[in-house]
């Protein structure tokens, strides 16, 4: 019998099924064994990832690039690679293999190498829908397990950041929708580089047209909010991004957007509302990114925003009445971010208009202001929001209110005052408290306050940011007071009525928001204010009894257990500390009666126990921690604002320590330094003896005055008669200069004159030469045709003749020539030197001039101070008549050195034409001597060719035949003589060539003598036409043309 098969496990045809992925060469067995992989994918992600992953990757890359390139990949195979990676992502979780390590291994797999995530890039460009799809999953998931490495990876890719931004541009919903969720994941975290190649790939204006397209804000649903996402990771802390926003045009996008968030309709379902208030929340949360503190563009976003309107659009959405609270507290805020640190803005906000009600009279801190319909300036609406009667459940919306208010104040003191000013003339006129700051916190704790404490609070926020760090504001509060002497009534200041109702909530145990409203803004205004301490002590015994009392439950566990009550130990040990630290000697209760009263009745160490409860307080502790979660009416934030938790925690460790300070050491300035009251009183007489010194040096200053006008009276003329001196001195240096302007004038005319007799006589010496070099030529050459005539004659006996003329006039003519070069190079030296020197002579006389003038200059801005150094002027009066005197001499003595520069100029010019006519007459010379050179060659030539026929006759000779023995001794004779004679011939002409050699050397360094006597004439040329002086062009081309003939004639000789 056949035996049965026995049955595989998971396991082994998991294995089998990878080693046929790896093994098959046929498109359909792999995608039969990708197919099984798939069906084990879910339940066992381990063996299938472990066994497989590798050859699927393998896979997906070598027909993915195919479909990406040229579609020639098979669209299948590769969706049922991306289906099985998929399913490894997100195995079922009742599996046992399930485990959180499988997609980090999965993605670290996919993100050690490039080429993964380039491919997966690449299948975003093909067409097929399930390719897209699952292209773009399997990114998210890899992002999610490993995203610092998957987002370098795409840098790294080319055009990884476009292929990914252009899906969006994709027609279907799932796909466009799954690709923003990847971007919104990938720039989540922060990578700056990622985020700029997005943004520059037009995705702000794509955004906005995704957001259009899903119905905008008041219609859009779940991809508005990730659009929203996604646009606010673009430019959370990019400032070149957000300039990109602005420079792309995206601004007015953004304000219909604003706009569209204003539109509710109250007819809607909850469904569309939820929808909505998500969308316009996200929105505002993205405009509020673009207004950060302390960024490079703030304030650059700030004005942008506000001349596209987006402000005044904002500002109507937070007074919308169909808005959500949250909504309208959120667009308060973003408000407050608009305008805060920026003048300009604040100044202008206070004149836009929101829309309240019906036409009416309304009322700004007290003062009627005239409203037309529905309108209302926002300030007005903004204080009527704050103090008005609202719904208990409008606290973020007040609150909201509030930081608006103190953003249109903060760092800008002349709005400051504006808004304390208002504020004090309405309560001084007994205006309405329910639109004014400080008749809210001078009415009686007893009414409304207990009612509505949130009104006091934040009325006392505001009044103290007002006070903060500004003595002038504190003047002005310290300066209101209520009651009227002149008909017997208390005059009450604003110091002592706000005491006193901090007073009264403390010992009646009123609502304790409203007595930490009073003591936070008593601290605040009573904090390095002596003034204002004593105008609070003077009617004061009550508060101090009521804050030791107060100070002293830090202990009761009744205290305690109530999270705001446990606040107002601590407090009212904080004023105390402050009034203390900031008293004097002076005030109503003195120092020396303070200590030992807080001592006695409160004792050291309930003091610190007080301070130290308030500071371990989560209100105080987690106020930045809170700040930072972003919560927007958490009872520590509504209670206590940035600025007094500020100053509570700097002063914390001073608040401890002054308590042990001694009574007669004072603060007298803003650090932590003192003094003794009675070596302040001991300098208050010194000064006191000193402005009576100062009486009597003021008399004797008076006389010394008038002792100083007569003498400035005497001074003054001497100054006028000084300066008509000055005037005469400014006289003389302009004739000085008109004398200097002729001398230069004539100088030039003359030079300019020289100049064209030099060039006259140049051309009539040119002429004179080349004529007088015709005729010497034409001489020569019937003198040599002559000497040809008679060469055949008389060659023996002119031979020696002809030698010693050529011997004697070479050596004549070498020693004439280099006599005469000596001369005209010493000449030509001292000529050089002489115009060297009257030029120099020349330039340091007009140096000397120019710094006489300089002199007389800076002697006339010395004379200019003569009020201050009389003496000195006089002095300088005398220096300047000597220097002009001498400048006058020197004047003299410059002409006539200009006079001798001229005439050793003329001598120059002379001695250059002797210069020039000694070498005219040189040059014919030279040429007599190569022309008879030349006849002696053509001679020497002569006399070779009869020595060569000499020379055949003796050849044939010797090879005649013999003759008879008388005839052969007569030719034997013969033939000796004949080469005796060919010897002595030979001998001559060696001779005759050694003297050609002699004559010829002569020669060549006569040719040497005249180049360099060219060269330096050429050189003197040069020099003279630096110097100014014009050598005519026709000299020049002599000169080449003679050049050119001595090398012809250099020639003929080799």
């Amino acid at each position: 019998m056949l035996k049965a098969p026995q049955p595989q496990n998971a396991t082994d045809t998991i294995n089998t099924l990878s080693s046929r992925l790896t093994s098959a060469t046929l498109l359909e067995d792999k995608r039969a064994a990708i197919l099984g992989l798939r069906s084990f994918a879910k339940g066992f992600p381990a063996s299938v990832a472990s066994g497989s992953l590798r050859d699927l990757i393998t896979c997906l890359r070598d027909h993915g690039a195919g479909l990406g390139k040229d579609g020639e990949g098979d669209v299948d195979t590769v969706r049922s690679v991306l289906e099985t990676l998929l399913m490894l992502f997100n195995p079922d979780p009742d599996s046992p293999e399930a485990s959180e390590d499988i997609a980090l291994w999965l993605a670290d797999e996919f993100s050690q190498r490039q080429d993964n995530i380039t491919i997966l890039l690449d299948l975003l460009e093909v067409p097929d829908y399930y390719a897209r799809m699952y292209s773009i999953q399997l990114l998210t998931a890899i992002s999610s397990a490993r995203p610092e490495r998957t987002q370098q990876c795409i840098l790294s890719a080319p055009l990884g950041t476009a292929r990914l931004v252009g899906v969006l541009d994709d027609g279907r919903e799932a796909i466009r929708d799954a690709v923003l969720l990847l971007l919104v994941d990938l720039t989540s975290v922060s990578q700056t580089d990622l985020q700029k190649l997005i943004a520059f790939e037009d995705v702000f204006l794509r955004i906005f047209k995704l957001m259009e397209s899903e119905g905008g804000i008041a219609e859009g649903a779940i991809v508005i909010q990730d659009s929203l996402s996604l646009l606010a990771n673009l430019i959370r802390h990019s400032s070149s991004n957000q300039s990109l926003f602005r420079e792309t045009g995206c601004l007015p996008r953004l304000h219909e957007a604003v706009r569209q968030a204003g539109k509710w309709d109250e007819e809607e379902n909850d469904f569309s509302r939820s929808n909505r208030e998500k969308n316009v929340w996200g929105l505002l949360a993205v405009i509020r990114l673009f207004l950060e503190q302390g960024e490079l563009g703030t304030k650059t976003n700030q004005e942008a925003f506000w001349k596209t309107g987006i402000t005044q659009s904002i500002l109507d959405l937070s007074f919308n009445l169909s808005a959500t609270i949250p909504i309208r507290s959120s667009a308060l805020r973003t408000c407050a971010d608009l305008i805060t640190s920026n003048p300009p803005l604040q100044e202008s906000f206070a004149s836009l208009l929101v829309f309240t009600g019906p036409e009416g009279q309304s009322l700004t801190n007290g003062a009627a202001k005239a409203r037309s319909a529905g309108r209302a300036y926002v300030i007005e609406a903004l204080l009527v929001l704050l103090l008005g009667p609202l719904a208990t459940d409008q606290v973020d919306l007040r609150l909201s209110a509030s930081i608006l208010v103190k953003a249109y104040c903060l760092g800008h003191q002349r709005i400051r005052h504006h808004f304390l000013q208002r504020a004090i003339a309405g309560f001084v006129d007994g205006e309405d408290e329910s639109t004014n700051v400080l008749s809210t916190l001078m009415a009686s704790p007893h009414g409304t306050a207990q009612t509505d404490p949130l009104r006091v609070v934040l009325a006392a926020d505001i009044l103290s940011q007002l006070l903060v760090d500004d003595e002038e504001a504190k003047a002005m509060i310290q300066a209101v007071s209520e009651g009227n002497a002149d008909k017997g009534e208390d005059v009450v200041t604003a110091v002592q009525i706000l005491a006193g109702h901090l007073t009264f909530s403390l010992q009646n145990d009123a609502d304790p928001r409203v007595s930490i409203a009073y003591l936070t803004l008593l601290i605040t205004a009573f904090f390095e204010s002596q003034h204002m301490i004593n105008d609070c002590l003077a009617e004061g015994s009550s508060l101090l009894g009521a804050l030791i009392d107060t100070a002293g439950k830090c202990k009761d566990s009744q205290v305690q257990a109530d999270e705001t009550k446990s606040l107002l130990p601590g407090l009212c040990a904080f004023l105390l500390g402050v009034i203390y630290e900031f008293s004097t000697k002076d005030s109503p209760i003195p120092r020396r009666t303070l200590q030992p009263l807080i001592f006695n009745k409160l004792g050291r160490q309930r003091y610190f126990e007080a301070l130290k409860q308030l500071r371990q307080h989560p209100f105080i502790r987690d106020s930045e921690i809170t700040a930072q979660e972003g919560a927007m009416s958490s009872p520590g934030q509504v209670l206590f604002h940035a600025i007094f938790v500020e100053l509570f925690k700097e002063e914390y460790g001073r608040l401890r320590r002054c308590i042990d300070k001694d009574p007669g050491i004072e603060v007298v300035s803003r650090g932590q330094n003192g003094v003794d009251r009675d070596i302040l009183d001991d300098l208050r007489s010194q000064i006191a003896s000193k402005e009576e010194a100062i009486q009597q040096l003021e008399q004797g200053s008076l006389m010394l005055k008038q002792t100083s006008d007569q003498a400035a009276a005497d001074h003054r003329k001497e100054l006028q008669s000084l300066q008509v001196s000055q005037r005469a001195s400014d006289a003389e240096v302009e004739r000085l200069k008109r004398i200097n302007d002729s001398l230069q004038r004539d100088h030039e005319i003359e030079v300019a004159k020289l100049r064209d007799d030099m060039s006259h006589e140049m051309e009539r010496l040119q002429h004179q030469t080349r004529s007088t070099t015709e005729s010497v030529k034409a001489q020569h050459e019937r003198e040599m045709e002559r000497l040809k005539g008679q060469h055949g004659a008389s060659l023996a006996s002119e031979r020696s003749l002809w030698e010693d003329k050529i011997r004697k006039a070479s050596e004549q003519g070498l020693q004439e020539a280099k006599k005469k070069l000596d001369e005209i190079s010493a000449d030509k030296q001292k000529s050089e030197g002489d115009l060297v020197v009257a030029r120099q002579e020349l330039k340091n006389a007009n140096a000397e001039l120019s710094q006489i003038k300089d002199s007389l200059e800076s002697q006339t801005g010395k004379a200019t101070q003569a009020t201050e150094e009389l003496k000195k002027v006089r002095d300088l009066l005398s220096n300047l008549q000597q220097v002009n005197s001498k400048a006058m001499a020197r004047v003299k003595s410059l002409e006539e050195e200009n006079k001798r520069a001229e005439s050793r100029c003329t001598d120059i010019s002379n001695e250059r034409d002797k210069i020039v006519s000694s070498m005219d007459e040189l040059q014919p010379r030279i040429k007599d001597l190569t022309d008879e050179i030349d006849g002696l060659k053509l001679e020497l030539e002569t006399e070779r060719k009869g020595y060569a026929e000499l020379e055949a006759d003796l050849e044939k000779a010797k090879k005649a035949p013999a003759p008879a023995p008388e005839k052969g001794k007569t030719d034997d004779k013969r033939i000796k003589a004949l080469e005796t004679e060919v010897e002595q011939l030979k001998q001559e002409a060696k001779d005759q060539t050694e003297e050609a050699k002699k004559a010829r050397s002569e020669l060549d360094d006569m040719l040497m003598v005249m180049a360099d006597i060219e060269a330096k004439r050429d050189e003197y040329r040069e020099r003279l036409k630096r110097a100014g002086e014009h050598v005519s062009e026709d000299e020049d081309d002599d000169d080449d043309g003679e050049e050119s003939e001595d090398a012809e004639d250099e020639g003929e000789l080799d």
